[in-house]
């Protein structure tokens, strides 16, 4: 199971496992946010005939970096969430800070804008002859 979910557009480190044994006697295993939802769970399984209940916090280290993410709107949220985790820290960083390629157009744009200007001004003799 991840230990993260997409509630809505954003990424949630899921922090606490709750493990179990069900009314058929199966081993399970389950991830909530926080230690009130886990409880809260913990009771809906009992009434369902559920025992040995272990509550333990999970080791997040490895999943911080995504908590609170937005994804937007996605077709399939998890999937992208999926996405983001597994191209990593770093990765997900510099994507996410990259220029788009119309941002790119529009500091090329710019730059050329600034040495016609420059050049302009140099055959002027300067601003005071503007």
């Amino acid at each position: 199971m991840k230990p993260y979910r997409v509630q809505g557009t954003k990424i949630e480190v899921l922090r606490w496992r709750l493990d179990y044994r069900t009314s058929e006697g199966e081993e399970e295993s389950l991830f909530e946010l926080d230690e009130e939802s886990t409880l809260f769970r913990q009771n809906i399984l009992r009434a369902e005939g559920c025992t040995d209940f272990m509550l333990a916090q999970v080791d997040t280290v490895d999943v911080e970096w995504i908590d609170g993410i937005d994804i937007g709107e996605k077709r399939n949220p998890m999937a992208e969430a999926d996405r983001i985790y597994a191209m990593g820290k770093e990765a997900y960083l510099a994507q996410k800070n990259a220029l788009t390629v119309e941002q790119q157009l529009m500091l090329t744009q710019l730059r050329q804008q600034q040495t016609i200007d420059a050049l302009i001004l140099a055959q002027l003799g300067g601003i005071e002859n503007v």
